[in-house]
């Protein structure tokens, strides 16, 4: 009701006002029905057992938001009976208070609010302010709980342990209470909330709260390391709650850092809980974004070039980038072809495609092959309500797909490795998972216009005001002045900047006296910072735009005026606010407002001079360089790394697909593309695309001459065959300047770094530790890092052959260093190569002995025989010598196809952190979905003589 009520007030959808004034009229004929006032879904009783102290989940909760969509109905589109009915609800329940206070007096009464009763305070204070009728009042204040509201206003941080959203949304309640009785008191119970939940009790996200409750100020280390916690930070509720709350406080104060908070609230907390399609991220990119000046984020068609041994350059058109959605776990594969017949029969084939038994697509025993690899994920979900996979009809679904509502999440998950959908709710469920969180992010996404703009009115000499606090494209009607406002924005223009154009039309008289109040917020940087009024700089903000202010024009306005803003965005760490030594090398990275979250899969340490941290910010790879492979024995089955390996695996989420996306690199010179600073392979000059199939990858592109080039395309790069100039490198699109290929000594297909960015070996940057980099003997003895990126070259590239098993299209992966050795997913009978024993040595003790380097991306890889690492190897494919007459299932086994990517894209805002020991591909929060991420860095300074902190 609430969102349907914001729907037609900003835009007066008369689709959504039929929908509107349709359930109200429902609803009145229920409350018609039950004849007192009383409206709801659940029986009266539930109330009998709050009033008698009995164990009951919420009722009030629900009613709340009830009267709450009534009164946004009545008062934002003018529907009377919805304030009629809201009324009479009001009567209802104020009835049965009085006799409860009569029977047993109002300290009885406080103890039945011991429960999660919502935001009841507010909505009676938010009538009050309406009707004015002393009742309403009266039952506002006996909704305000006297415990908590005397300690907020007693300046007392008392959160420690207290439910989250159960508090927030009664000090939404004290902030009513002062816009409708004046009450400083309560205004600054308000202040002093909001301090302490924005403070030592804040992710920087701006959100709150582990498994819903609030820990102890400045105790957060263990919400966002220990997995069981991390996984359940940010109830969605919560973040809803404290905008309003922020909202408020600025409409009362104008203080910037206010609007600065909403921004970095909103941007982190909730733009990304919504499950976008494939077309909603890298179209839309961000609300902010009117065009795309992201080039990682635009949907164009692109041209790719290749230079190819005695070719000259290739011309190849991409196909739109793949459509299917990827949907929750049990659903495993990519979407079926819509016209399939048999939906059933596809998912049965999808599970035996999945499963190491039986025999594979393409009729190659599964018993000859790797079994597939899965990543961790989890399975638990709310047992305690019988909400299991197994009792949900059509629960596969999980996605935002046409003819299904939106899906949303019930927690934000801030730990390291985990995507969205790893807390125990997950994505919901279209018709299953109407939470709570659902109903407030459907109503957040539906008023994201109601804190853009505001407006203070002229007094005396002083003319009215109109403040700019966020940049979004958008559209202002200001009827009161007789101006409209048409903002176009980008928070992602090169620099990094924020951008926007402000053109004023004016719609009676000639011209208009009003200021206009722009915020230049704390995070812009200064001398990046310019705002120009029909294109001379304006220098009178009183002077030059300065952070955390905001810049004052002032003028009489006329008809074609145009204001143009450009902010540099800063990059800044955030510390997380725990006082423990420990924990305070826990900082977040961020990029203006926005969270850039890590793309790993379980770690966060971070080699950084904070003050450099500028310098070491830069643009990921171009996007065409980008290729998936596909196993040519199993359509369903691609190449995707983990942490420490490559495997071949079912796709089941997006997450999956970026780990199956890598950039081929051509060349590998000392210093050139591995150690850059900046990007790696992404100039035409050491680089090149391959050539993709789109016959088999789930794509069903209508550019057929597209698909012709391609095919064209690789038939050429196959002829080309032995020449020396089609060595390649595989590097992983989301671990920048990580390799897949095969270390010297070892036989396992290994995601590795040539050496530190920083210019020394990983194993070195950080700590003490002098153990060699590479698997087997010390590479020390071959006295030059040159001479161990040269075996590092060998060892990472590979020829692309035509295929082993002699289909079609299909291409094989040839070792550089050892000729006559694919890469290969063969299993054969007595295990060969795949022993590995894992002598189960206690890691911090393996790691003294010298078996062991700091980094974790490395340390998996040299204590594969410890703490249990030899389970990473399972389904790691291998280097296997393949003669002629080799078996054909094992020849087989090492053929592939070239597919367009599984990722087409980076995420809109992706940057690439250069530190001392290794790259991250950072993204904004809210522009991911199904990747893996981490929000807080391990961050250690260079001279530090260890990973100190958590990693």
């Amino acid at each position: 009701l609430s969102a349907l009520s914001f729907v037609v007030m900003n835009t007066g959808n008369v689709t959504a006002r039929k929908r509107l004034d349709y359930m109200v009229s429902e609803l009145g004929k229920v409350q018609e029905a039950l004849g007192d006032g009383y409206l709801s879904a659940f029986p009266s009783e539930h109330f009998d057992r709050v009033e008698a102290l009995k164990g009951v989940w919420a009722p009030y909760y629900v009613i709340h938001k009830i009267m709450a969509g009534l009164l946004d109905a009545h008062a934002l589109t003018g529907n009377t009976q919805a304030g009629t009915m809201v009324e009479a609800m009001a009567g209802y329940f104020l009835r049965r208070i009085d006799k409860v206070v009569v029977a047993k007096g109002e300290e009885y009464w406080q103890r039945t609010l011991d429960t999660e009763f919502g935001g009841m305070n507010d909505i009676m204070y938010r009538l009050y302010a309406r009707t004015r009728n002393p009742d309403h009042l009266r039952m506002a204040q006996m909704f305000d709980k006297k415990r908590f509201y005397g300690a907020m206003k007693a300046n007392q941080d008392v959160l420690g342990g207290l439910h989250a959203n159960t508090h927030l949304a009664q000090v939404v309640g004290f902030a009513e209470r002062f816009d409708a009785m004046g009450d400083t008191e309560a205004s600054t119970a308000v202040r002093n909330f909001f301090d302490m939940v924005s403070g030592p009790h804040a992710y920087a996200t701006g959100g709150s709260n582990d498994k819903e409750f609030w820990f102890e100020p400045g105790i957060l280390g263990e919400s966002v390391s220990i997995k069981n916690d991390a996984m359940e930070t940010q109830e969605i509720c919560t973040q809803y709650n404290v905008l309003k709350i922020a909202r408020s406080l600025f409409r009362w104060t104008g203080d910037v850092r206010l609007a600065d908070f909403y921004e970095r609230a909103l941007v982190n907390g909730i733009l990304g809980v919504t499950r976008l399609t494939d077309d909603d991220v890298h179209v839309g990119a961000h609300h902010h974004d009117h065009h795309g000046d992201d080039p990682h984020g635009a949907d164009h068609h692109h041209h790719h070039h290749m230079a190819l041994a005695g070719s000259g350059h290739m011309h190849l058109v991409s196909s739109a980038h793949p459509k299917h959605y990827f949907r929750s776990k049990e659903h495993r594969l990519l979407q079926q072809d819509e016209d399939e017949a048999d939906h059933s029969a596809g998912e049965a084939s999808a599970t035996a495609d999945f499963s190491a038994t039986g025999t594979t697509g393409r009729g190659l025993p599964a018993n000859d092959v790797l079994p597939a690899h899965r990543r961790p994920f989890t399975t638990r979900f709310q047992d305690y309500w019988g909400f299991t996979l197994d009792k949900m009809p059509n629960s596969k679904n999980a996605t935002n797909v046409p003819g299904t509502p939106g899906v949303y999440l019930y927690l934000l998950t801030l730990g390291a490795g985990m995507s969205k959908a790893d807390n125990y709710h997950h994505w919901g469920y279209p018709m299953h998972s109407f939470w709570c969180c659902y109903g407030t992010a459907i109503e957040s996404f539906a008023k994201l216009a109601d804190s853009i703009y505001f407006h203070s009115p002229a007094k005396g000499r002083d003319p009215a005001k109109l403040y700019i606090n966020q940049l979004v494209s958008s559209r202002l009607s200001w009827k009161a002045v007789g101006v409209v406002v048409h903002m176009n924005t980008s928070m992602y223009a090169p620099g990094p900047a924020a951008t926007a154009l402000l053109d004023i039309t004016l719609t009676k008289g000639k011209s208009a006296a009003f200021t206009l109040m722009l915020r230049v917020p704390e995070w812009a940087v200064a001398r990046h910072t310019v705002v120009k009024v029909n294109g001379v700089e304006w220098r009178r903000c009183p002077s030059t735009p300065a952070p955390a202010s905001y810049c004052s024009l002032i003028r009489t306005w006329k008809q074609g005026d145009r204001v143009e803003v450009h902010m540099g965005l800063s990059y800044w760490l955030k510390a997380l606010p725990d006082r423990r030594t420990e924990w305070q090398s826990l900082k977040a990275l961020m990029m203006g407002p926005f969270v850039m979250a890590g793309l790993t899969h379980d770690t966060r340490h971070l080699v950084v001079e904070e003050a450099k941290l500028s310098e070491l910010m830069s643009e990921p790879g171009d996007h065409e360089e980008l290729v998936s492979i596909q196993a040519s024995w199993n359509s369903s089955l691609y190449l995707r790394h983990d942490l420490y390996h490559g495997h071949m695996s079912a796709m089941e989420d997006g997450g999956d697909a970026i780990d199956a996306t890598f950039r081929i690199v051509r060349g590998c010179e000392h210093g050139r593309p591995l150690t850059d600073s900046g990007t790696t392979g992404s100039s035409s000059s050491s680089s090149s695309r391959a050539l993709v199939d789109s016959g088999d990858n789930g794509v069903h592109s209508s550019d057929t001459q597209s698909q012709h080039e391609a095919l064209h395309h690789m038939q050429h790069q196959m002829r080309v065959g032995l020449h020396d100039d089609s060595a390649i490198l595989l590097e992983s699109m989301n671990f920048p300047g990580f390799y897949l290929g095969f270390n010297e000594g070892d036989t396992y297909l290994t995601l590795t770094q040539p050496a530190a960015p920083g210019g020394q070996h990983p194993s070195t940057t950080g700590s003490g530790a002098a153990s060699s980099y590479f698997s087997g003997a010390s590479h020390s003895a071959h006295g030059t890092q040159a001479s161990e990126h040269h075996d590092f070259c060998r060892g990472h590239q590979f020829m692309v052959r035509p295929g082993l098993d002699g289909t079609p299209h299909s291409v094989s992966f040839e070792s550089v260093a050892q000729p006559g050795h694919f890469v290969s997913a063969y299993q054969s009978p007595d295990g060969g190569a795949r022993r590995c024993e894992d002598i189960r040595q206690d890691c911090d003790k393996a790691h003294n002995d010298g078996l062991c380097v700091s980094e974790p991306e490395v340390y998996g890889v040299q204590c594969r025989r410890s703490c249990r690492f030899c389970n990473s190897t399972a389904s790691a494919l291998t280097l296997q010598q393949l003669p002629s007459g080799t078996a054909q299932e094992a020849r087989a086994a090492a053929s592939f196809k070239l597919a367009q990517p599984l990722a087409p894209r980076y995420p809109p805002g992706s940057k690439v952190v250069t530190a001392h020991n290794r790259r991250y591909l950072v993204a904004p929060l809210g522009n991911l979905v199904d990747e893996r991420y981490t929000v807080y860095f391990n961050i250690v300074p260079p001279a530090s003589p260890g990973p100190g902190g958590r990693s």
